[in-house]
């Protein structure tokens, strides 16, 4: 960025408009520094960003009992640092909550999967992170939570409040909520309750469930998608038959059909939407511009 945009982005907030410019130092100019004193910008830093956009030590089951419980108001269509602030007042806490879920699944998945993510491990992970809210706004909030999250990684994403709407309204999957677990739990035989919870915890379809290794499903794991807590204990169940008798689902064509439909009975059953094409939500094109910072 040139000294000059420095200015001009200066000129336009207010004297009570606090600015952050994030920039490699190693890109500074004399110029840059010189421009900072000009307008008595102050340095700052990641950690004190982190300290400003919301403490990560609000713990992750009561922020899941409040999005689960409370109506979602609407989401403002704000970039992820100043959602983090406009959510912190009252009336907001639901979708707060969904904020720092979204930043709890970053981390665990920056933590649990990769330190070093390219731009499809961030779309695919953002693409998850929405699949598991309840609603649109607890997708939207949840979003913006794992933007910060990555942020405070060093990796900034870019992503057009109307294209993010636009991209949630395209799907019509059942998220993972606990309505859907309960529906699950009323099913009476857990191989294709089981079978449809991992379809819900990744919005994956049966062509690439019919391709997991006993590697990729662990507790709380399905590949590098986390489960929710509502569907750990329905996912137990395949987790307990893939250790005792071998892998529920295998790659041949013929299981393939077969998990087509017992997914199909579960559905007419339960009547929650599964992606049930061999194609991934992930192959849909790219919502999330990333640069490293």
């Amino acid at each position: 960025m040139a000294a000059d945009t420095w200015r001009h982005l200066a000129a336009i907030g207010s004297e009570h408009t606090e600015l952050w410019l994030l920039a490699d130092p190693a890109e500074l100019t004399a110029s840059h520094h010189d421009a900072g004193q000009d307008l008595a910008i102050k340095p700052g830093s990641l950690r004190q960003l982190r300290a400003r956009i919301g403490s990560p030590t609000v713990p992750a089951c009561w922020a899941s009992r409040l999005a689960e419980q409370t109506p979602t108001p609407i989401a403002p269509d704000v970039d992820y640092a100043f959602f983090a602030v406009a959510n912190q007042a009252p009336g907001r806490e639901a979708l707060f909550a969904n904020f720092i879920l979204g930043r709890d699944h970053a981390d665990w998945y920056l933590r649990h999967v990769t330190r070093q993510p390219g731009q499809h491990d961030v779309n695919e992970l953002l693409t998850a992170v929405a699949h598991c809210a309840a609603d649109r706004e607890a997708a939207i909030a949840r979003v913006r939570g794992a933007q910060a999250q990555l942020l405070l990684a060093g990796i900034h994403t870019s992503i057009d409040a109307g294209q993010l709407r636009a991209r949630l309204a395209s799907s019509d999957l059942s998220p993972p909520s606990v309505s859907a677990a309960r529906l699950l739990r009323s099913y009476v035989e857990p191989g294709p309750a089981a079978a449809v919870a991992a379809c819900l915890a990744t919005g994956r379809g049966p062509g690439w469930l019919a391709q997991l290794t006993h590697e990729q499903l662990q507790e709380g794991r399905i590949a590098n998608y986390r489960v929710p807590a509502t569907l750990r204990s329905t996912l137990r169940l395949l987790l307990h038959d893939i250790r005792r008798s071998g892998p529920v689902f295998t790659s041949t064509n013929a299981d393939s059909i077969a998990l087509q439909r017992t997914l199909d009975a579960a559905i007419r059953h339960t009547g929650l939407r599964l992606n049930r094409s061999r194609e991934t939500l992930i192959s849909q094109p790219t919502w999330a511009t990333v640069t490293r910072i």
